[in-house]
Protein backbone atom coordinates (compact mmCIF):
# COMPACT_ATOMS: atom_id res chain seq x y z
CA UNK A 1 0.00 0.00 0.00
CA UNK A 2 1.61 3.50 -1.27
CA UNK A 3 1.31 6.43 0.83
CA UNK A 4 0.77 9.44 0.02
CA UNK A 5 3.70 12.11 -0.37
CA UNK A 6 3.80 15.02 1.82
CA UNK A 7 3.18 18.51 -0.54
CA UNK A 8 5.79 21.01 0.46
CA UNK A 9 4.36 24.49 -0.91
CA UNK A 10 7.70 26.38 -1.64
CA UNK A 11 7.76 30.36 -0.96
CA UNK A 12 8.15 32.15 -4.36
CA UNK A 13 7.63 35.92 -2.75
CA UNK A 14 8.87 38.69 -5.45
CA UNK A 15 12.81 39.41 -4.12
CA UNK A 16 11.83 42.54 -2.08
CA UNK A 17 8.55 41.06 -0.91
CA UNK A 18 11.10 37.97 0.66
CA UNK A 19 13.50 40.67 2.05
CA UNK A 20 10.53 42.67 3.63
CA UNK A 21 8.81 38.84 4.68
CA UNK A 22 12.19 38.31 6.38
CA UNK A 23 12.53 41.51 8.14
CA UNK A 24 9.17 41.13 9.71
CA UNK A 25 9.70 38.04 11.05
CA UNK A 26 12.72 39.17 12.47
CA UNK A 27 11.20 42.10 13.86
CA UNK A 28 8.66 39.86 15.77
CA UNK A 29 11.10 37.80 17.60
CA UNK A 30 12.53 40.66 19.02
CA UNK A 31 16.20 40.28 16.90
CA UNK A 32 18.30 43.68 16.93
CA UNK A 33 18.85 45.02 13.37
CA UNK A 34 22.14 47.01 14.81
CA UNK A 35 24.06 44.34 15.42
CA UNK A 36 26.82 42.73 12.98
CA UNK A 37 25.54 39.20 13.08
CA UNK A 38 21.68 40.62 11.24
CA UNK A 39 22.73 40.93 8.02
CA UNK A 40 23.84 37.29 8.53
CA UNK A 41 20.76 35.92 9.93
CA UNK A 42 19.07 37.32 7.34
CA UNK A 43 21.14 36.44 4.41
CA UNK A 44 20.70 32.57 5.70
CA UNK A 45 17.38 33.24 5.44
CA UNK A 46 16.64 34.56 2.34
CA UNK A 47 19.27 31.85 0.96
CA UNK A 48 17.02 28.97 2.25
CA UNK A 49 14.27 30.48 0.26
CA UNK A 50 15.91 31.26 -2.76
CA UNK A 51 17.38 28.00 -3.10
CA UNK A 52 15.61 25.29 -1.28
CA UNK A 53 18.77 23.05 -2.38
CA UNK A 54 21.02 25.00 0.49
CA UNK A 55 21.68 23.69 3.79
CA UNK A 56 22.48 25.84 6.87
CA UNK A 57 26.19 26.02 6.18
CA UNK A 58 25.66 26.49 2.48
CA UNK A 59 23.77 29.73 3.18
CA UNK A 60 26.12 31.08 6.25
CA UNK A 61 29.03 30.76 3.57
CA UNK A 62 26.54 32.64 0.81
CA UNK A 63 26.35 35.34 3.14
CA UNK A 64 29.33 35.75 4.35
CA UNK A 65 30.58 36.26 1.08
CA UNK A 66 27.45 38.71 0.40
CA UNK A 67 27.58 40.61 3.39
CA UNK A 68 29.55 44.36 3.75
CA UNK A 69 29.12 45.12 6.70
CA UNK A 70 32.46 46.54 8.54
CA UNK A 71 34.14 43.55 10.51
CA UNK A 72 32.13 40.93 8.59
CA UNK A 73 33.82 37.66 10.21
CA UNK A 74 36.55 35.83 8.39
CA UNK A 75 35.64 32.40 9.18
CA UNK A 76 32.86 30.22 10.42
CA UNK A 77 33.61 30.40 13.87
CA UNK A 78 33.77 33.83 14.01
CA UNK A 79 30.16 33.59 11.88
CA UNK A 80 28.46 31.70 14.66
CA UNK A 81 29.53 34.16 17.10
CA UNK A 82 27.98 37.18 15.09
CA UNK A 83 24.68 34.75 14.70
CA UNK A 84 24.50 34.13 18.35
CA UNK A 85 24.94 37.94 19.34
CA UNK A 86 22.40 38.78 17.37
CA UNK A 87 19.36 36.13 18.39
CA UNK A 88 20.79 36.09 22.10
CA UNK A 89 18.66 39.32 22.46
CA UNK A 90 15.73 37.61 21.04
CA UNK A 91 15.80 34.26 23.47
CA UNK A 92 13.83 32.69 26.12
CA UNK A 93 14.89 29.77 28.81
CA UNK A 94 12.61 27.71 26.01
CA UNK A 95 14.94 27.98 23.25
CA UNK A 96 17.76 25.85 25.22
CA UNK A 97 16.55 22.84 25.31
CA UNK A 98 15.78 19.92 23.24
CA UNK A 99 12.36 20.54 21.57
CA UNK A 100 12.21 23.77 23.37
CA UNK A 101 11.27 21.84 26.11
CA UNK A 102 12.55 22.98 29.63
CA UNK A 103 12.09 18.84 30.91
CA UNK A 104 14.38 17.98 28.27
CA UNK A 105 18.06 18.32 28.20
CA UNK A 106 20.08 21.72 27.20
CA UNK A 107 21.63 21.71 23.51
CA UNK A 108 24.38 24.02 22.53
CA UNK A 109 24.47 27.35 21.36
CA UNK A 110 25.04 26.51 17.70
CA UNK A 111 22.16 24.10 17.58
CA UNK A 112 20.42 27.08 19.46
CA UNK A 113 21.18 29.46 16.90
CA UNK A 114 20.37 27.00 13.83
CA UNK A 115 16.79 25.88 15.41
CA UNK A 116 16.24 29.65 15.59
CA UNK A 117 16.90 29.77 12.10
CA UNK A 118 14.52 27.28 11.24
CA UNK A 119 11.75 29.50 13.58
CA UNK A 120 12.48 32.35 10.69
CA UNK A 121 12.42 30.21 7.67
CA UNK A 122 8.88 28.58 9.09
CA UNK A 123 7.59 32.34 10.03
CA UNK A 124 8.56 33.90 6.59
CA UNK A 125 6.43 30.26 5.06
CA UNK A 126 3.38 31.27 7.30
CA UNK A 127 3.66 34.51 5.87
CA UNK A 128 3.26 33.50 2.08
CA UNK A 129 0.84 30.34 3.24
CA UNK A 130 -1.71 33.06 4.33
CA UNK A 131 -1.31 35.40 1.88
CA UNK A 132 -2.00 32.02 -0.82
CA UNK A 133 -4.87 31.91 1.18
CA UNK A 134 -6.10 34.96 1.16
CA UNK A 135 -5.22 35.04 -2.22
CA UNK A 136 -7.65 32.07 -3.24
CA UNK A 137 -10.50 33.59 -1.60
CA UNK A 138 -10.65 36.42 -3.00
CA UNK A 139 -10.55 34.94 -6.60
CA UNK A 140 -13.48 32.83 -5.44
CA UNK A 141 -15.07 35.98 -4.44
CA UNK A 142 -15.82 34.17 -0.88
CA UNK A 143 -17.93 36.79 0.95
CA UNK A 144 -16.85 38.34 4.52
CA UNK A 145 -18.79 35.65 6.62
CA UNK A 146 -17.93 33.74 9.76
CA UNK A 147 -17.82 30.36 8.34
CA UNK A 148 -15.99 31.62 5.47
CA UNK A 149 -13.02 32.16 8.49
CA UNK A 150 -13.20 29.09 9.75
CA UNK A 151 -12.10 27.84 6.09
CA UNK A 152 -9.74 30.14 5.69
CA UNK A 153 -7.72 29.20 8.73
CA UNK A 154 -8.24 25.88 7.55
CA UNK A 155 -6.98 26.15 4.11
CA UNK A 156 -3.88 27.97 6.12
CA UNK A 157 -3.47 24.90 8.20
CA UNK A 158 -3.23 22.49 5.67
CA UNK A 159 -0.99 24.38 3.24
CA UNK A 160 1.45 24.94 6.25
CA UNK A 161 1.22 21.32 7.34
CA UNK A 162 -0.32 18.80 4.20
CA UNK A 163 -0.29 15.75 6.40
CA UNK A 164 -2.08 17.85 9.57
CA UNK A 165 -4.78 15.33 10.89
CA UNK A 166 -8.97 16.58 10.78
CA UNK A 167 -8.20 16.62 14.60
CA UNK A 168 -5.49 19.23 13.87
CA UNK A 169 -7.37 21.12 11.13
CA UNK A 170 -10.67 21.35 13.99
CA UNK A 171 -8.45 22.37 16.47
CA UNK A 172 -6.89 25.23 14.63
CA UNK A 173 -9.82 26.01 13.18
CA UNK A 174 -11.50 26.46 16.24
CA UNK A 175 -8.74 28.26 18.02
CA UNK A 176 -8.07 31.04 15.84
CA UNK A 177 -11.78 31.62 14.62
CA UNK A 178 -13.19 31.60 17.97
CA UNK A 179 -10.17 33.51 19.72
CA UNK A 180 -9.94 30.94 22.52
CA UNK A 181 -6.28 29.76 24.12
CA UNK A 182 -6.90 25.90 24.44
CA UNK A 183 -9.93 23.64 23.70
CA UNK A 184 -11.32 22.21 27.05
CA UNK A 185 -14.23 20.02 25.09
CA UNK A 186 -13.16 18.76 21.57
CA UNK A 187 -16.51 17.19 20.95
CA UNK A 188 -18.34 21.30 21.51
CA UNK A 189 -15.40 22.31 19.28
CA UNK A 190 -16.04 19.76 16.52
CA UNK A 191 -20.07 21.11 17.03
CA UNK A 192 -19.26 24.51 16.69
CA UNK A 193 -17.42 24.39 13.68
CA UNK A 194 -19.54 21.97 11.78
CA UNK A 195 -22.55 24.12 12.13
CA UNK A 196 -21.18 26.72 10.68
CA UNK A 197 -19.26 25.50 8.12
CA UNK A 198 -22.05 23.66 6.94
CA UNK A 199 -23.76 26.48 5.99
CA UNK A 200 -20.90 26.89 2.88
CA UNK A 201 -20.63 23.47 2.15
CA UNK A 202 -21.35 22.51 -1.58
CA UNK A 203 -23.52 19.45 -1.46
CA UNK A 204 -21.73 15.74 -0.54
CA UNK A 205 -19.07 18.04 0.73
CA UNK A 206 -17.55 17.21 3.95
CA UNK A 207 -15.31 20.03 5.87
CA UNK A 208 -12.08 17.92 5.37
CA UNK A 209 -12.93 17.30 2.13
CA UNK A 210 -13.94 20.60 0.93
CA UNK A 211 -10.89 21.84 2.69
CA UNK A 212 -8.36 19.08 0.83
CA UNK A 213 -9.78 20.26 -3.02
CA UNK A 214 -9.59 23.69 -2.08
CA UNK A 215 -5.49 23.39 -1.03
CA UNK A 216 -5.18 20.77 -4.12
CA UNK A 217 -6.31 24.11 -6.77
CA UNK A 218 -3.88 26.00 -4.66
CA UNK A 219 -1.16 23.44 -5.67
CA UNK A 220 -2.37 23.26 -9.18
CA UNK A 221 -2.32 26.80 -9.48
CA UNK A 222 1.15 27.01 -8.77
CA UNK A 223 1.85 24.32 -11.23
CA UNK A 224 0.52 26.46 -13.85
CA UNK A 225 1.95 29.27 -13.22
Amino acid sequence: MQTQQKRFIQVDFSRQRLHSSIAGALRRKGVPDYLRGYDLVRGMVFGMMDHPEYTQKDALEKAMEMTTIPGAPRDMNEAYECLWECIEPALREVDFHVDRDPSKPKISNSEVVLDFIERILREVRKDYCYSSTIQFMREKNFENYFAYDILKNMIFKKLMDDDASEAELYSYAYRNTFAVTEITNMHKAVKSVDEEIAKILPENETMHSYVAKCVDEIYAKRQEG
